[in-house]
């Protein structure tokens, strides 16, 4: 029989629960952001890939957020992942599913991630030096980045130049830097764009774009005449425009709260898109989005991509929705529209050692993959030739292509032939110090690109349409 009395009642107690689980999120919303994630039983695991099918079962693993891939997988071999300590079960009866076999190369990442933090610790009184000097024997905020730039603008009044990119969600400044002989007067030269840290947690990639930064000016890589000689040449024949740090929110996020965060802070939906009837996530709010997938595109978000807000590799929910990407777009079409001549984008990420050419969203050839591959290699030469590391040559896509990132849009929106991006320092089978490279590289880092970035505008088409 029906009690109107029992159902209101249950119906409170539905209410009830929900409250209770809403709170409950609310509370593990402010625990992400007050305390550093430990990464305390988290473990690293080794799979080797024989096949494009297994693959693609770790890729999906990836999206569903059972695992998180430190790097892209381009090619069959050894791939590392982390598995959080709720998830190793269900990894494990995935991948006995599939016969991929595994073996677990750390028990707790969080050790790994104590230990940086120690050293890092162990470092922090040697960082006082003048802005106009920066310090390349740490990893620097973001204050010090953009003091170390306004220095160089006082210091170089007749060759830099700061400006400001655009805001982050959270309100930060994204700031550039123009180089170039007589800085006031070049706006009719060629531009070539170099950016970093678009990915928050690859620490090294803006500390080798302010390497390159110093080095173009002169502060650095001094000894050399050679060096010297092209460097200087290319500041009296292109104006660079250079994003430094194109991701401040995501960075600064990586130093305080979780080292192995990869994306913007905007907030991106709900996990698995599930909303609850009172309007809030029925499982987890989701923070974030993949900047490098949020490009617009003919191919945008069909690969490598997740639908799950949640996801490391979620695109957003449109294209250029992250204000960080949205601002160096606008910055890069003014140009454009201003009728400048663009003749390169290269951006600069971490880790795995690569030099990636066109396309990262398909496997086909590109038109000009014959000049690809000869500027590449001429690349990947120089920095062998520098410090002995080894670089691999390659298209982007490598074995599994992903939709969105920048230096596709680059290479469709602005109809650059070259745009490139540097996966820098470890190699892939070094996941121990992979985003994590020790401070103590950094400088070889910096040394080895400012080698290939020569290397790389020598070998433009640029120059080889101008002869």
């Amino acid at each position: 029989t029906f009690s109107y009395t029992s159902e209101l009642g249950f119906i409170y107690r539905i209410f009830i629960i929900e409250m209770l689980l809403l709170v409950l999120g609310l509370l593990i919303c402010v625990g992400e952001t007050s305390s550093y994630k430990t990464y305390q039983g988290y473990q690293v695991w080794k799979a080797n890939i024989g096949s494009v099918g297994k693959g693609k079962i770790l890729n999906e693993l990836d999206k569903k957020e059972l695992i998180d891939i430190f790097t892209d997988i381009r090619s069959l071999g050894n791939v590392y992942f982390l598995v959080a300590p709720e998830n190793i079960h269900k990894v494990k009866s995935r991948l006995s599913l599939h016969r991929i076999q595994y073996e677990v190369d750390e028990v707790d990442f969080g050790n790994v991630i104590r230990e940086e933090q120690q050293r890092s610790q162990a470092g922090v009184l040697r960082t006082g030096v003048s802005a106009s000097t920066y310090n390349y024997d740490e990893y620097q905020d973001l204050s010090t980045m953009h003091s170390h730039l306004d220095a160089l603008q006082q210091e170089f009044p007749t060759k830099a130049e700061t400006f400001l990119i655009g805001k982050t969600h959270e309100g930060r400044d994204i700031k550039g830097i123009i180089l170039s002989e007589n800085v006031a007067n070049s706006d009719t030269k060629p531009v070539i764009w170099l950016d970093g840290g678009i990915h928050a947690r690859e620490w090294v990639a803006p500390a080798t774009v302010m390497y390159l930064i110093d080095a173009l000016l002169g502060k650095v890589e001094t000894s050399d005449s050679s060096i010297r000689s092209d460097l200087d040449g290319f500041m009296k024949e292109f104006q660079f425009r250079i994003g430094q740090q194109i991701n401040p929110d995501g960075y600064e996020y990586s130093r305080t709260t979780d080292r192995m965060w990869r994306k913007t802070r905007k907030y991106a939906g709900c996990r698995y898109n599930k909303v609850a009837w009172w309007g809030g996530c029925l499982y987890k709010r989701c923070t974030g989005s993949d900047p490098n997938r949020n490009w617009n595109h003919t191919d945008w978000g069909k690969r490598g991509v997740s639908t799950d807000p949640c996801s490391e590799v979620y695109p957003g929910g449109k294209p250029f929705d992250q204000d960080n990407t949205a601002a160096v777009r606008d910055h890069l079409l003014g140009l454009r529209d201003a009728g400048r001549q663009i003749v390169t984008y290269v951006t600069y990420h971490s880790y795995s050692q690569l030099f990636l050419t066109p396309y990262g969203w398909t496997l086909d050839d590109h038109p000009e993959r014959a000049h690809h591959k000869a500027l590449g290699d001429a690349v990947v030469k120089a920095i062998k030739d520098r410090h002995g590391k080894i670089y691999i040559n390659q298209k982007s896509a490598g074995l599994y292509p992903a939709s969105g990132d920048s230096a596709d849009w680059a290479e469709e929106t602005l109809g650059l032939v070259d745009s490139y991006t540097f996966e820098l320092r470890p190699s892939a089978e070094e996941w121990r110090i992979g985003f994590k490279l020790p401070k103590e590289q950094i400088r070889a880092t910096g040394e080895e690109n400012v080698s290939a970035l020569i290397a790389l505008i020598k070998n433009l088409k640029y120059f080889k349409d101008k002869n």
